[in-house]
C-alpha cells in the first residue's frame, strides 16, 4: 500500500496531491502501529531470564537517546538535564533500553511546553539490589484520574497534555518515532519487566509535569 501511494505521489495532478499525502501519512501510521503490536506481544512472551543481555554504559545510551530526538526537541528550544554518574556499567539489552528511553524522550518532547526542560536523573541503591531512573518534564503533568491507566494499551491521557505539532514540509518531514495510539508507555513497561523490574507514574511535586521512574534490577535473574 505504501509503495502503491508513494508512486502514486509523482504521477497524480497537483490538485489530488494533497489526497495522496494524507494516505500515504495514514499508511505510515498504520504501518507503525502494527509494527508496535507486534513488539508489544513479542515483549509479552519475553522472561527476564531469557533476555538476551550484553555490557552497556546506561549513561552513554541516555545520551545517545536524546540526541536521536535532537531536531524535536529543538523545534521546541526544549533542553536535556542529567543527573547521575558519568558512567554507569549495566547489563541489559541495549535496543530495548534504548526504545525504553527514546520512547520516554519522546513523549516528554511532545507533551512539554516550549522552552521547557526535560530532566534525566539516575541512582543506584546497592543495597536494594535496584537503579532508579528518572524522566521528568516540566509540562502540566498527567490529569490524576489518568494516572492508573497510563500504561494501560491504547491509552492515551490528553485532557492536560496537549500535544505540540512540529510545523513540517512535503520536502523535510520529522520521521516519525511512534503510531501516537497510546502504545509509547505500554511498551516502555514491558520492556523494563523484561529486565525483571518496575517502573511508576505521577506527577512530580516540584515541576508540575510528568514523573516516570524506572527501577531496574542491578544483578541478571
Amino acid at each position: 500500500m505504501r509503495l502503491v501511494a508513494e508512486t502514486l505521489q509523482q504521477r497524480v495532478p497537483q490538485s489530488l496531491r494533497d489526497w495522496v499525502d494524507r494516505l500515504l501519512e495514514e499508511i505510515i501510521r498504520l504501518s507503525l502501529l502494527v509494527q508496535e503490536l507486534l513488539e508489544l506481544n513479542r515483549l509479552s512472551h519475553t522472561s527476564a531470564d531469557s533476555l538476551e543481555r550484553h555490557p552497556l554504559d546506561l549513561i552513554q545510551l541516555i545520551d545517545t537517546a536524546w540526541q536521536s530526538l535532537a531536531p524535536l526537541a529543538e523545534a521546541k528550544n526544549i533542553r536535556h538535564e542529567y543527573t547521575g554518574p558519568e558512567q554507569f556499567p549495566y547489563c541489559g539489552n541495549e535496543s530495548q533500553l534504548f526504545r525504553l528511553l527514546v520512547n520516554l524522550y519522546d513523549n516528554a518532547i511532545k507533551y512539554g511546553p516550549v522552552s521547557g526542560r526535560v530532566l534525566t536523573r539516575l541512582l543506584s541503591d546497592r543495597e536494594g539490589g535496584y537503579l532508579c531512573l528518572e524522566v521528568i518534564d516540566t509540562g502540566s503533568g498527567f490529569p490524576p484520574k489518568d494516572l492508573p491507566h497510563v500504561f494501560e494499551r491504547f491509552y492515551r491521557a490528553q485532557a492536560r497534555r496537549h500535544r505540540f505539532v512540529i510545523p513540517t514540509d512535503s520536502e523535510g518531514r520529522m520521521p516519525p518515532i511512534g503510531s501516537g495510539s497510546g502504545l509509547g508507555l505500554a511498551i516502555a513497561r514491558q520492556i523494563v519487566e523484561c529486565h525483571g523490574g518496575y517502573m511508576q507514574a505521577a506527577n512530580h511535586p516540584q515541576y508540575g509535569g510528568a514523573w516516570l521512574r524506572i527501577y531496574l534490577p542491578l544483578t541478571s535473574p
